[in-house]
C-alpha cells in the first residue's frame, strides 16, 4: 500500500531449538551420585557409589579377579566423524594403593581406541583423552584399574564433551 513492502523474514533453521533444557550428556551418571550398576558394566570388579568424591559421591571399583578391572559404558549418541571430543575423569588411589590405571574411549570394532595410561595417587587427579573419530561406529568409555592387586580404586566426574 504505502511505501515498499517489507521482505519476508526467513527463519534461520540453525537457530531452531528442538527442545528446551540442558543438553543431554554423552555419559550417564558420570558423577556417580546414584547406583553405577545401572549405566556402567563391571568386568572383574564390583561397582559402588560411595562418599568422598571430588564433589559428592564417586565410583568405587573393587577388584574381584583378573589382571584388569574396569567399568564400561556405551555412548548412546552418535559421535560426529571429524569432531574433536574430550573424555575426562578424576582418579584417586583406593585401598590397593598407587597403581596403574587408565581411561579410554574405544569403538566396538576395536579399530579405533584412545587411551590415557596413568598411575593413581593419594589425591584426586583429573586425566583426559582427546580424540577425533574417523569412522562411524558404536563407542564406549571405560575407566580401568590395571593391576591384579586386591583392593579398590576411585573415579569421579566422568564427562565426554565436544572439544
Amino acid at each position: 500500500m504505502f511505501g515498499k513492502e517489507r521482505p519476508e523474514k526467513k527463519m534461520d533453521k540453525k537457530k531452531l531449538l528442538l527442545f528446551d533444557g540442558p543438553p543431554v550428556p554423552f555419559i550417564r551418571n558420570g558423577d556417580f551420585e546414584s547406583d553405577p550398576n545401572v549405566e556402567w558394566v563391571p568386568v572383574d570388579c564390583t561397582l559402588a557409589s560411595v562418599i568422598g568424591g571430588v564433589a559428592g559421591n564417586c565410583l568405587q571399583l573393587t577388584m574381584t579377579g583378573g589382571i584388569f578391572q574396569n567399568a564400561t559404558q556405551e555412548i548412546l549418541d552418535d559421535l560426529i566423524i571429524g569432531q574433536r571430543y574430550i573424555f575426562r575423569c578424576w582418579v584417586k588411589s583406593g585401598t590397593s594403593g598407587n597403581e596403574a590405571a587408565r581411561i579410554l574411549v574405544i569403538d566396538t570394532s576395536l579399530t579405533e581406541g584412545y587411551t590415557t595410561f596413568l598411575a593413581s595417587a593419594a589425591g584426586w587427579t583429573e586425566y583426559t583423552v582427546i580424540f577425533t573419530p574417523v569412522a562411524f561406529s558404536r563407542w564406549f568409555v571405560q575407566v580401568s584399574k590395571d593391576t591384579a592387586t586386591a583392593g579398590t580404586m576411585l573415579f569421579d566426574g566422568a564427562q565426554l564433551l565436544e572439544y
